[in-house]
Protein backbone atom coordinates (compact mmCIF):
# COMPACT_ATOMS: atom_id res chain seq x y z
CA UNK A 1 0.00 0.00 0.00
CA UNK A 2 1.23 3.51 -1.08
CA UNK A 3 2.40 5.92 1.45
CA UNK A 4 1.95 9.44 1.46
CA UNK A 5 4.71 11.60 3.80
CA UNK A 6 6.63 14.66 4.13
CA UNK A 7 10.09 15.41 5.18
CA UNK A 8 10.60 17.37 8.42
CA UNK A 9 13.61 19.85 9.71
CA UNK A 10 13.47 22.67 12.07
CA UNK A 11 14.97 26.07 10.10
CA UNK A 12 15.17 29.10 11.36
CA UNK A 13 17.43 30.06 8.42
CA UNK A 14 16.90 30.96 4.76
CA UNK A 15 14.97 28.51 2.12
CA UNK A 16 16.04 25.96 1.02
CA UNK A 17 16.34 24.85 -2.13
CA UNK A 18 13.71 22.26 -2.87
CA UNK A 19 11.66 23.19 0.29
CA UNK A 20 8.52 24.70 1.71
CA UNK A 21 9.25 27.35 4.08
CA UNK A 22 6.23 27.56 6.75
CA UNK A 23 6.85 29.26 10.15
CA UNK A 24 10.81 27.72 11.66
CA UNK A 25 9.40 24.68 9.49
CA UNK A 26 11.40 23.56 5.87
CA UNK A 27 8.80 20.52 4.09
CA UNK A 28 9.78 18.74 1.05
CA UNK A 29 8.46 19.74 -1.97
CA UNK A 30 10.32 17.88 -4.94
CA UNK A 31 11.85 14.44 -5.10
CA UNK A 32 14.73 15.02 -3.78
CA UNK A 33 17.31 12.70 -1.51
CA UNK A 34 17.06 14.11 1.60
CA UNK A 35 20.34 12.98 3.52
CA UNK A 36 20.85 13.23 7.47
CA UNK A 37 21.87 16.83 6.48
CA UNK A 38 20.33 18.02 3.65
CA UNK A 39 20.58 21.89 3.54
CA UNK A 40 22.64 21.40 7.21
CA UNK A 41 19.44 20.46 9.27
CA UNK A 42 18.63 17.36 10.32
CA UNK A 43 15.58 15.90 8.56
CA UNK A 44 12.48 13.21 10.09
CA UNK A 45 10.33 11.67 8.08
CA UNK A 46 6.52 13.13 9.25
CA UNK A 47 3.18 10.63 9.66
CA UNK A 48 1.32 8.68 6.48
CA UNK A 49 -0.90 11.61 5.24
CA UNK A 50 -3.28 8.76 3.63
CA UNK A 51 -4.49 7.56 7.12
CA UNK A 52 -5.49 10.81 8.48
CA UNK A 53 -4.65 14.27 8.46
CA UNK A 54 -1.18 15.70 9.56
CA UNK A 55 -0.05 19.01 11.47
CA UNK A 56 3.70 19.63 12.19
CA UNK A 57 4.68 21.74 14.87
CA UNK A 58 8.04 23.14 15.92
CA UNK A 59 9.78 22.26 19.05
CA UNK A 60 12.89 25.20 19.54
CA UNK A 61 14.10 23.13 22.37
CA UNK A 62 14.64 20.42 20.38
CA UNK A 63 13.99 18.13 23.71
CA UNK A 64 10.94 16.47 21.85
CA UNK A 65 10.97 12.34 22.53
CA UNK A 66 11.34 10.59 19.65
CA UNK A 67 9.74 6.45 19.65
CA UNK A 68 13.64 5.76 19.90
CA UNK A 69 14.90 6.18 24.28
CA UNK A 70 17.42 8.74 23.88
CA UNK A 71 16.86 10.18 20.73
CA UNK A 72 14.97 13.82 21.12
CA UNK A 73 13.91 16.36 17.89
CA UNK A 74 12.62 19.57 17.22
CA UNK A 75 9.85 18.55 15.22
CA UNK A 76 6.76 17.15 16.56
CA UNK A 77 3.36 15.71 14.40
CA UNK A 78 -1.06 15.77 15.77
CA UNK A 79 -2.78 13.60 13.37
CA UNK A 80 -6.25 12.33 12.98
CA UNK A 81 -4.96 8.94 12.45
CA UNK A 82 -6.67 7.34 15.27
CA UNK A 83 -9.90 9.06 15.63
CA UNK A 84 -13.19 8.71 14.14
CA UNK A 85 -13.44 9.25 10.37
CA UNK A 86 -10.09 10.11 10.35
CA UNK A 87 -10.02 12.27 7.42
CA UNK A 88 -13.63 14.03 7.39
CA UNK A 89 -13.10 17.77 7.26
CA UNK A 90 -15.38 18.19 10.88
CA UNK A 91 -12.78 15.63 12.19
CA UNK A 92 -9.40 18.01 11.30
CA UNK A 93 -11.22 20.93 12.62
CA UNK A 94 -11.67 19.06 16.48
CA UNK A 95 -7.86 18.17 16.00
CA UNK A 96 -7.41 22.05 15.43
CA UNK A 97 -9.69 23.19 18.26
CA UNK A 98 -8.48 20.57 20.50
CA UNK A 99 -4.56 20.95 20.07
CA UNK A 100 -4.62 24.79 19.99
CA UNK A 101 -7.41 26.15 21.91
CA UNK A 102 -9.53 27.10 18.41
CA UNK A 103 -13.31 27.42 17.48
CA UNK A 104 -12.67 26.83 14.28
CA UNK A 105 -15.61 25.64 12.13
CA UNK A 106 -14.42 24.88 8.60
CA UNK A 107 -11.58 23.35 7.62
CA UNK A 108 -9.54 26.48 5.46
CA UNK A 109 -9.99 28.81 8.17
CA UNK A 110 -8.26 26.06 10.45
CA UNK A 111 -5.65 25.84 7.84
CA UNK A 112 -4.77 29.15 7.09
CA UNK A 113 -4.56 29.83 11.22
CA UNK A 114 -2.36 27.10 11.51
CA UNK A 115 -0.20 27.88 8.61
CA UNK A 116 -0.12 31.53 9.46
CA UNK A 117 0.98 30.67 12.86
CA UNK A 118 3.74 28.42 11.41
CA UNK A 119 2.15 24.78 11.54
CA UNK A 120 2.53 22.77 8.74
CA UNK A 121 -0.67 21.20 8.23
CA UNK A 122 -1.73 18.14 5.44
CA UNK A 123 -5.28 19.77 4.84
CA UNK A 124 -6.23 20.75 1.27
CA UNK A 125 -7.05 24.28 0.47
CA UNK A 126 -10.24 23.50 -1.37
CA UNK A 127 -13.12 25.27 1.12
CA UNK A 128 -14.76 21.54 0.94
CA UNK A 129 -11.97 18.79 1.34
CA UNK A 130 -10.94 15.31 1.91
CA UNK A 131 -14.18 13.98 2.76
CA UNK A 132 -17.91 13.90 1.63
CA UNK A 133 -18.90 13.82 5.05
CA UNK A 134 -19.09 17.19 5.65
CA UNK A 135 -21.59 18.09 8.66
CA UNK A 136 -21.21 14.43 10.33
CA UNK A 137 -20.86 14.55 13.94
CA UNK A 138 -17.54 12.71 15.33
CA UNK A 139 -16.38 11.64 18.54
CA UNK A 140 -13.64 10.23 18.75
CA UNK A 141 -12.79 8.37 22.13
CA UNK A 142 -9.09 8.49 22.34
CA UNK A 143 -7.14 9.46 25.29
CA UNK A 144 -3.96 12.43 25.37
CA UNK A 145 -1.18 10.67 24.92
CA UNK A 146 2.87 11.90 24.48
CA UNK A 147 3.09 13.21 21.00
CA UNK A 148 6.26 10.68 19.46
CA UNK A 149 7.74 12.33 17.29
CA UNK A 150 10.06 10.78 13.89
CA UNK A 151 13.46 9.34 14.93
CA UNK A 152 16.05 11.02 13.13
CA UNK A 153 17.12 9.43 9.54
CA UNK A 154 21.31 8.87 9.23
CA UNK A 155 20.70 6.59 6.18
CA UNK A 156 17.78 7.79 3.68
CA UNK A 157 16.00 4.68 2.00
CA UNK A 158 13.48 4.85 -0.72
CA UNK A 159 10.36 2.98 1.27
CA UNK A 160 9.89 5.06 4.66
CA UNK A 161 9.53 3.16 7.75
CA UNK A 162 6.06 2.68 9.14
CA UNK A 163 5.21 4.84 11.97
CA UNK A 164 4.74 4.06 15.55
CA UNK A 165 1.08 3.97 16.56
CA UNK A 166 -0.82 4.67 19.75
CA UNK A 167 -3.84 2.58 21.12
CA UNK A 168 -6.88 4.82 22.00
CA UNK A 169 -8.57 4.24 24.53
CA UNK A 170 -11.69 5.49 25.53
CA UNK A 171 -11.68 9.52 27.07
CA UNK A 172 -14.11 11.80 27.99
CA UNK A 173 -12.07 14.37 25.93
CA UNK A 174 -11.63 13.85 22.18
CA UNK A 175 -7.90 14.35 22.01
CA UNK A 176 -6.11 12.76 18.99
CA UNK A 177 -3.37 11.33 19.50
CA UNK A 178 -0.14 11.71 17.48
CA UNK A 179 1.83 9.42 15.12
CA UNK A 180 5.04 9.99 13.37
CA UNK A 181 6.87 8.05 11.05
CA UNK A 182 10.62 7.72 11.84
CA UNK A 183 12.87 7.75 8.26
CA UNK A 184 12.69 10.36 5.44
CA UNK A 185 12.37 8.74 1.94
CA UNK A 186 14.30 8.97 -1.23
CA UNK A 187 11.70 10.02 -3.53
CA UNK A 188 9.38 12.25 -1.38
CA UNK A 189 5.99 12.89 -2.71
CA UNK A 190 4.60 16.20 -1.94
CA UNK A 191 1.35 15.42 -2.06
CA UNK A 192 -2.10 15.50 -0.11
CA UNK A 193 -4.71 13.05 -0.16
CA UNK A 194 -7.80 13.45 -1.21
CA UNK A 195 -10.43 14.21 -4.68
CA UNK A 196 -12.14 13.02 -6.96
CA UNK A 197 -12.73 11.78 -10.89
CA UNK A 198 -15.85 13.22 -12.70
CA UNK A 199 -17.21 12.68 -15.88
CA UNK A 200 -17.57 15.19 -18.62
CA UNK A 201 -20.38 17.34 -17.72
CA UNK A 202 -21.39 19.88 -20.17
CA UNK A 203 -23.15 23.24 -19.49
CA UNK A 204 -26.05 24.50 -21.60
CA UNK A 205 -23.80 26.59 -23.47
CA UNK A 206 -22.91 28.76 -20.54
CA UNK A 207 -22.67 32.10 -21.41
CA UNK A 208 -21.68 33.95 -18.27
CA UNK A 209 -22.25 37.91 -18.18
CA UNK A 210 -18.86 39.40 -16.82
CA UNK A 211 -19.14 42.27 -14.56
CA UNK A 212 -15.80 43.68 -13.16
CA UNK A 213 -12.54 41.66 -12.63
CA UNK A 214 -11.13 42.64 -9.98
CA UNK A 215 -8.47 40.21 -9.75
CA UNK A 216 -6.75 40.14 -13.94
CA UNK A 217 -3.31 37.84 -13.40
CA UNK A 218 -2.01 38.16 -17.58
CA UNK A 219 -2.72 38.62 -20.50
CA UNK A 220 -2.06 35.57 -21.81
CA UNK A 221 -4.20 34.26 -24.63
CA UNK A 222 -7.36 31.98 -22.77
CA UNK A 223 -6.84 28.49 -23.98
CA UNK A 224 -10.70 27.82 -24.32
CA UNK A 225 -10.65 25.94 -20.60
CA UNK A 226 -13.35 27.69 -19.17
CA UNK A 227 -14.50 27.67 -15.28
CA UNK A 228 -17.98 28.74 -14.71
CA UNK A 229 -19.66 29.65 -11.55
CA UNK A 230 -23.31 30.82 -11.72
CA UNK A 231 -26.45 31.10 -9.67
CA UNK A 232 -29.15 28.74 -11.14
CA UNK A 233 -32.53 27.37 -9.68
CA UNK A 234 -32.02 29.12 -6.61
CA UNK A 235 -28.27 26.84 -5.95
CA UNK A 236 -24.85 28.61 -7.12
CA UNK A 237 -23.37 25.93 -9.62
CA UNK A 238 -19.58 25.32 -10.58
CA UNK A 239 -18.86 23.95 -14.32
CA UNK A 240 -15.60 23.40 -16.33
CA UNK A 241 -14.99 22.12 -19.77
CA UNK A 242 -12.29 22.17 -21.80
CA UNK A 243 -8.68 20.97 -22.90
CA UNK A 244 -5.70 21.75 -21.35
CA UNK A 245 -1.81 21.69 -22.15
CA UNK A 246 0.29 20.46 -19.86
CA UNK A 247 3.53 20.00 -21.82
CA UNK A 248 5.29 23.08 -19.82
CA UNK A 249 3.95 21.87 -16.31
CA UNK A 250 6.06 19.70 -13.81
CA UNK A 251 4.34 16.33 -12.62
CA UNK A 252 4.58 16.12 -8.68
CA UNK A 253 2.37 13.05 -7.96
CA UNK A 254 1.19 10.96 -10.80
CA UNK A 255 -1.69 9.48 -8.68
CA UNK A 256 -2.66 11.88 -5.33
CA UNK A 257 -4.97 11.19 -3.15
CA UNK A 258 -8.00 9.81 -2.61
CA UNK A 259 -9.46 13.02 -2.48
CA UNK A 260 -12.74 12.78 -0.51
CA UNK A 261 -15.04 15.70 -1.65
CA UNK A 262 -15.06 19.02 -4.34
CA UNK A 263 -15.67 22.56 -3.01
CA UNK A 264 -14.38 25.98 -3.65
CA UNK A 265 -11.58 28.07 -1.77
CA UNK A 266 -13.13 31.68 -2.19
CA UNK A 267 -10.29 33.54 -0.58
CA UNK A 268 -7.27 31.31 -1.37
CA UNK A 269 -8.99 31.18 -5.11
CA UNK A 270 -8.48 26.98 -4.82
CA UNK A 271 -11.49 24.52 -6.31
CA UNK A 272 -11.71 20.71 -6.40
CA UNK A 273 -14.69 19.46 -8.62
CA UNK A 274 -15.69 15.56 -9.82
CA UNK A 275 -16.71 12.32 -8.74
CA UNK A 276 -15.06 11.64 -5.46
CA UNK A 277 -13.47 9.99 -3.46
CA UNK A 278 -11.01 9.44 -6.21
CA UNK A 279 -7.34 10.23 -7.10
CA UNK A 280 -5.62 13.00 -9.01
CA UNK A 281 -2.32 13.97 -11.09
CA UNK A 282 -1.04 16.89 -9.07
CA UNK A 283 1.27 19.34 -11.56
CA UNK A 284 3.13 22.08 -10.68
CA UNK A 285 4.32 24.90 -12.93
CA UNK A 286 2.07 27.96 -13.10
CA UNK A 287 3.32 31.34 -14.32
CA UNK A 288 0.14 33.73 -12.65
CA UNK A 289 -2.37 33.14 -10.23
CA UNK A 290 -5.50 35.24 -8.42
CA UNK A 291 -4.73 35.69 -4.91
CA UNK A 292 -8.76 34.80 -4.46
CA UNK A 293 -12.37 34.65 -6.01
CA UNK A 294 -13.99 37.42 -3.42
CA UNK A 295 -13.52 38.11 0.20
CA UNK A 296 -15.24 34.88 1.40
CA UNK A 297 -18.01 34.18 3.99
CA UNK A 298 -17.92 30.36 4.94
CA UNK A 299 -19.21 27.29 4.11
CA UNK A 300 -17.48 26.73 0.31
CA UNK A 301 -18.42 22.51 0.46
CA UNK A 302 -20.12 21.55 -2.57
CA UNK A 303 -23.54 19.67 -2.07
CA UNK A 304 -22.88 17.43 -5.37
CA UNK A 305 -20.11 17.06 -7.35
CA UNK A 306 -19.76 15.01 -10.87
CA UNK A 307 -17.48 14.10 -13.59
CA UNK A 308 -13.81 14.40 -14.30
CA UNK A 309 -11.22 15.34 -11.17
CA UNK A 310 -10.03 18.55 -11.86
CA UNK A 311 -9.09 21.72 -9.34
CA UNK A 312 -6.20 24.19 -8.37
CA UNK A 313 -4.91 23.32 -4.84
CA UNK A 314 -2.31 24.14 -2.66
CA UNK A 315 -1.19 22.15 0.26
CA UNK A 316 -1.24 23.89 3.85
CA UNK A 317 0.65 27.26 1.63
CA UNK A 318 1.54 27.95 -2.25
CA UNK A 319 2.96 27.09 -4.72
CA UNK A 320 -0.56 26.47 -6.30
CA UNK A 321 -0.67 22.87 -8.11
CA UNK A 322 -3.23 21.56 -10.74
CA UNK A 323 -5.45 18.47 -10.21
CA UNK A 324 -6.28 16.68 -13.88
CA UNK A 325 -7.26 12.77 -14.08
CA UNK A 326 -4.62 10.41 -13.23
CA UNK A 327 -3.22 9.90 -17.18
CA UNK A 328 -3.97 12.89 -18.17
CA UNK A 329 -2.58 13.81 -21.62
CA UNK A 330 -2.63 16.91 -23.61
CA UNK A 331 -5.80 17.55 -25.39
CA UNK A 332 -8.03 15.53 -23.65
CA UNK A 333 -11.95 16.95 -22.68
CA UNK A 334 -11.88 17.33 -19.60
CA UNK A 335 -15.79 18.08 -18.11
CA UNK A 336 -17.13 18.65 -14.61
CA UNK A 337 -19.45 20.47 -12.21
CA UNK A 338 -20.94 20.78 -8.55
CA UNK A 339 -23.41 22.63 -6.96
CA UNK A 340 -23.77 24.62 -3.69
CA UNK A 341 -27.57 23.99 -2.89
CA UNK A 342 -29.15 26.69 -1.31
CA UNK A 343 -26.34 29.45 -1.75
CA UNK A 344 -25.63 32.35 -3.32
CA UNK A 345 -22.67 34.44 -4.74
CA UNK A 346 -23.31 36.50 -2.51
CA UNK A 347 -23.31 34.28 0.62
CA UNK A 348 -20.46 32.35 -0.53
CA UNK A 349 -18.56 35.60 -0.53
CA UNK A 350 -18.09 35.63 -4.25
CA UNK A 351 -16.97 38.95 -6.34
CA UNK A 352 -18.22 38.82 -10.28
CA UNK A 353 -15.31 38.82 -12.69
CA UNK A 354 -12.89 36.80 -14.11
CA UNK A 355 -9.85 34.83 -12.54
CA UNK A 356 -6.85 33.71 -14.35
CA UNK A 357 -4.46 31.14 -14.03
CA UNK A 358 -1.59 30.85 -16.95
CA UNK A 359 1.77 28.76 -17.36
CA UNK A 360 3.80 27.35 -20.43
CA UNK A 361 5.38 29.10 -22.83
CA UNK A 362 5.00 29.45 -27.05
CA UNK A 363 3.07 26.66 -28.02
CA UNK A 364 2.40 25.60 -24.78
CA UNK A 365 1.46 28.51 -23.33
CA UNK A 366 -2.13 28.10 -21.50
CA UNK A 367 -4.63 29.38 -19.08
CA UNK A 368 -7.86 28.89 -16.98
CA UNK A 369 -10.34 31.30 -17.08
CA UNK A 370 -12.75 31.12 -14.02
CA UNK A 371 -16.22 33.07 -14.48
CA UNK A 372 -17.90 34.21 -11.36
CA UNK A 373 -20.92 35.71 -12.24
CA UNK A 374 -23.44 35.65 -15.36
CA UNK A 375 -26.99 34.00 -15.91
CA UNK A 376 -26.50 31.61 -18.31
CA UNK A 377 -25.64 27.25 -16.48
CA UNK A 378 -25.79 24.31 -18.24
CA UNK A 379 -26.97 21.18 -17.25
CA UNK A 380 -24.98 20.36 -14.49
CA UNK A 381 -25.08 17.61 -11.65
CA UNK A 382 -26.43 18.33 -8.34
CA UNK A 383 -28.45 17.25 -5.07
CA UNK A 384 -30.12 14.22 -5.34
CA UNK A 385 -31.92 14.80 -1.87
CA UNK A 386 -35.23 13.12 -3.67
CA UNK A 387 -35.20 9.38 -4.62
CA UNK A 388 -34.68 9.02 -8.12
CA UNK A 389 -36.45 6.78 -10.21
CA UNK A 390 -33.40 5.16 -12.60
CA UNK A 391 -36.02 2.85 -14.43
CA UNK A 392 -38.57 3.81 -17.05
CA UNK A 393 -42.78 4.03 -16.22
CA UNK A 394 -43.53 0.96 -17.62
CA UNK A 395 -45.84 1.40 -20.65
CA UNK A 396 -45.86 5.39 -20.40
CA UNK A 397 -46.30 7.40 -23.63
CA UNK A 398 -45.84 10.47 -22.37
CA UNK A 399 -47.09 14.20 -23.21
CA UNK A 400 -43.64 15.17 -23.96
CA UNK A 401 -41.35 12.91 -26.29
CA UNK A 402 -37.23 13.42 -26.94
CA UNK A 403 -35.37 10.94 -29.15
CA UNK A 404 -31.87 10.24 -29.58
CA UNK A 405 -30.98 9.36 -32.88
CA UNK A 406 -28.17 8.84 -34.63
CA UNK A 407 -27.74 10.93 -37.92
CA UNK A 408 -25.31 10.20 -40.72
CA UNK A 409 -22.08 11.28 -38.51
CA UNK A 410 -24.29 13.31 -36.32
CA UNK A 411 -26.23 12.77 -32.99
CA UNK A 412 -29.77 14.60 -32.91
CA UNK A 413 -31.74 15.26 -30.26
CA UNK A 414 -35.54 16.31 -30.75
CA UNK A 415 -38.09 16.85 -28.66
CA UNK A 416 -42.01 17.93 -29.08
CA UNK A 417 -45.06 17.68 -26.80
CA UNK A 418 -46.61 19.55 -24.56
CA UNK A 419 -46.32 19.82 -20.74
CA UNK A 420 -49.10 19.99 -18.34
CA UNK A 421 -47.67 22.95 -15.40
CA UNK A 422 -51.16 22.59 -12.87
CA UNK A 423 -49.25 20.20 -10.39
CA UNK A 424 -45.31 22.09 -10.37
CA UNK A 425 -44.87 25.98 -9.00
CA UNK A 426 -42.83 29.06 -10.90
CA UNK A 427 -39.90 28.62 -9.44
CA UNK A 428 -38.07 32.16 -11.50
CA UNK A 429 -36.19 32.54 -15.04
CA UNK A 430 -32.97 31.38 -16.07
CA UNK A 431 -31.00 31.62 -18.86
CA UNK A 432 -30.28 28.02 -20.46
CA UNK A 433 -29.12 26.39 -23.35
CA UNK A 434 -29.08 23.01 -25.29
CA UNK A 435 -26.62 20.20 -23.28
CA UNK A 436 -26.75 17.40 -21.24
CA UNK A 437 -24.78 15.23 -17.95
CA UNK A 438 -25.69 11.52 -18.69
CA UNK A 439 -24.65 10.52 -15.51
CA UNK A 440 -26.82 12.87 -13.79
CA UNK A 441 -29.87 12.47 -16.40
CA UNK A 442 -30.07 15.91 -16.97
CA UNK A 443 -30.65 17.93 -19.90
CA UNK A 444 -31.53 20.83 -21.92
CA UNK A 445 -32.66 21.15 -25.76
CA UNK A 446 -32.77 24.26 -27.66
CA UNK A 447 -31.02 28.03 -27.88
CA UNK A 448 -29.45 29.98 -25.29
CA UNK A 449 -32.14 31.98 -24.29
CA UNK A 450 -34.07 33.17 -20.90
CA UNK A 451 -36.85 30.38 -19.83
CA UNK A 452 -39.23 29.69 -17.02
CA UNK A 453 -38.57 26.70 -14.61
CA UNK A 454 -41.15 24.83 -12.10
CA UNK A 455 -40.60 23.22 -9.46
CA UNK A 456 -42.28 20.26 -7.58
CA UNK A 457 -42.19 16.38 -6.98
CA UNK A 458 -40.83 15.65 -10.20
CA UNK A 459 -40.15 11.73 -10.42
CA UNK A 460 -36.69 11.04 -12.80
CA UNK A 461 -34.15 8.28 -13.52
CA UNK A 462 -30.66 8.34 -11.88
CA UNK A 463 -28.67 8.50 -15.38
CA UNK A 464 -29.03 7.84 -18.79
CA UNK A 465 -25.22 7.09 -19.35
CA UNK A 466 -22.05 8.63 -17.94
CA UNK A 467 -20.89 10.97 -20.61
CA UNK A 468 -20.93 14.65 -21.66
CA UNK A 469 -20.33 16.41 -24.71
CA UNK A 470 -20.30 20.19 -25.92
CA UNK A 471 -23.81 20.47 -28.22
CA UNK A 472 -22.87 22.45 -32.01
CA UNK A 473 -26.30 23.90 -33.15
CA UNK A 474 -29.67 24.35 -31.35
CA UNK A 475 -32.82 25.20 -33.29
CA UNK A 476 -36.52 25.96 -32.15
CA UNK A 477 -37.90 26.20 -28.98
CA UNK A 478 -35.75 25.86 -24.93
CA UNK A 479 -36.69 23.18 -22.33
CA UNK A 480 -35.48 20.55 -20.75
CA UNK A 481 -34.62 19.20 -16.84
CA UNK A 482 -32.23 20.19 -14.71
CA UNK A 483 -30.84 20.33 -10.95
CA UNK A 484 -33.13 22.20 -8.55
CA UNK A 485 -36.05 22.25 -6.02
CA UNK A 486 -36.08 18.83 -4.07
CA UNK A 487 -34.65 17.30 -6.84
CA UNK A 488 -35.45 18.47 -10.24
CA UNK A 489 -36.87 21.66 -12.48
CA UNK A 490 -39.09 21.71 -15.24
CA UNK A 491 -37.35 24.31 -18.12
CA UNK A 492 -40.01 25.85 -20.79
CA UNK A 493 -40.24 28.69 -22.98
CA UNK A 494 -40.72 32.12 -21.17
CA UNK A 495 -44.42 32.56 -20.91
CA UNK A 496 -45.57 29.17 -21.61
CA UNK A 497 -48.81 27.58 -20.37
CA UNK A 498 -50.07 24.05 -20.10
CA UNK A 499 -50.73 21.71 -23.25
CA UNK A 500 -49.19 24.16 -25.57
CA UNK A 501 -47.17 22.46 -28.00
CA UNK A 502 -43.39 23.15 -28.75
CA UNK A 503 -40.74 21.53 -30.40
CA UNK A 504 -36.84 21.88 -30.44
CA UNK A 505 -33.41 20.35 -31.74
CA UNK A 506 -30.21 19.82 -30.41
CA UNK A 507 -27.52 18.76 -32.99
CA UNK A 508 -23.63 17.50 -32.04
CA UNK A 509 -21.60 17.08 -34.63
CA UNK A 510 -19.13 14.58 -35.18
CA UNK A 511 -20.56 12.28 -32.67
CA UNK A 512 -21.78 8.88 -31.93
CA UNK A 513 -24.51 7.75 -29.26
CA UNK A 514 -21.29 5.45 -27.92
CA UNK A 515 -19.30 8.05 -28.15
CA UNK A 516 -21.00 10.45 -25.72
CA UNK A 517 -21.44 8.32 -23.00
CA UNK A 518 -25.56 7.64 -23.48
CA UNK A 519 -26.86 4.23 -22.71
CA UNK A 520 -29.63 3.04 -24.98
CA UNK A 521 -33.25 2.53 -24.01
CA UNK A 522 -36.32 4.73 -22.57
CA UNK A 523 -36.09 7.10 -19.60
CA UNK A 524 -39.06 8.49 -17.98
CA UNK A 525 -40.24 12.14 -16.10
CA UNK A 526 -43.19 12.72 -14.38
CA UNK A 527 -45.16 15.12 -11.81
CA UNK A 528 -49.04 15.20 -10.93
CA UNK A 529 -51.64 12.80 -10.62
CA UNK A 530 -55.02 12.21 -12.26
CA UNK A 531 -56.01 15.05 -15.01
CA UNK A 532 -52.42 16.94 -14.07
CA UNK A 533 -50.29 14.24 -14.85
CA UNK A 534 -47.73 14.84 -16.88
CA UNK A 535 -44.91 12.75 -18.51
CA UNK A 536 -41.84 13.11 -20.52
CA UNK A 537 -40.55 9.90 -22.36
CA UNK A 538 -36.94 10.23 -23.61
CA UNK A 539 -35.46 7.53 -26.25
CA UNK A 540 -32.10 7.01 -27.01
CA UNK A 541 -31.86 4.70 -30.03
Amino acid sequence: MAILQKIFAYNTGSLISGTTQVGDLAISEAEVEYSANFGGLQWWGGPDQTNGYVIAYPVPAGDHQTPIPGVFSSIGFYGTKNMANPLSESTFVELVNVQFNQNFTSGNDASTWLTNNGYWNSWVMVTPTPTPTFGATQTPTVTSTATPTPEPTTTPTNTPTPEPTTTPTSSVTPQPTTTPTETPTNTITPSVTNTQTPTTTTTNTPTPTLTQTPTPTSAATPSGFSVTIVESGGNVVMSASGSLNINDLTLVNPSSGPYGGGGLGVTTATFLMGAFPANGAQYSGFTTTPSDFGPGAGGGGATSSSGDVFGVIFQGAPPYQLIVPVGYTTGTVISSSQTFSGQTLSSLGLSAGTYTYTWGSGANEDSINVVVGGAGVTPTPTQTSQTPTPTPTSGATGDFTVTISQVGPDVVWNGSGKFNLAALTSAGTNNIGGGYQASQAVWAIGPLVAIDSYSGTITYPGSFGAGGAAVTSNTGSTFGILPGGSGRLLYVPSGYTSNTTISGTSTYANQTIAGMGLTPGTYTWSWGTGGNTSTIVMTIN
